[in-house]
């Protein structure tokens, strides 16, 4: 009888957590040139459905970089989950999304941060390396 081992010891490779690294960095720095193009316009859903405003914001390079971002982000983890498992690839990627969101609101859009945030913070990365 064959005995299955359901615990494998298969590390995640250099290449894949640089993947995974660069699609959670893209996608948040996406949403943050976004964010912040529409704070510094003031824009609103009702004012993007006016023609003259939505061609200003598709003149604006910043938020078409944010949206070039936004697109490939899922590429680079697609190529990093061919490496790797997806029970290591995609909590890996979830963990670095919110420490990127956290660390570059904060720096990039001025957003405070909490104690709560900064306990969650440091648990995130703790159970990063549990996972990993």
């Amino acid at each position: 009888m064959i005995k299955k081992n359901f615990i494998t010891k298969s590390m995640i490779s250099f290449g894949a957590v640089v993947l995974i690294t660069l699609s959670a960095l893209f996608d948040i720095v996406s949403l943050v040139l976004i964010k912040n193009v529409f704070n510094s316009y003031s824009y609103n859903l009702i004012d993007l459905t006016k023609f003259k405003n939505l061609s200003l914001l598709l003149s604006n390079k910043s938020f078409l970089l944010g949206i070039f971002l936004f697109i490939i982000s899922p590429i680079f983890f697609f190529v990093a989950i061919i490496q790797t498992d997806l029970t290591k690839a995609y909590p890996l990627n979830v963990s670095l999304k919110i420490i990127f969101n956290l660390l570059l609101a904060y720096i990039f859009l001025k957003e405070a941060i909490s104690l709560k945030q900064i306990v969650g913070l440091i648990l995130i990365i703790i159970s990063v390396f549990l996972i990993l």
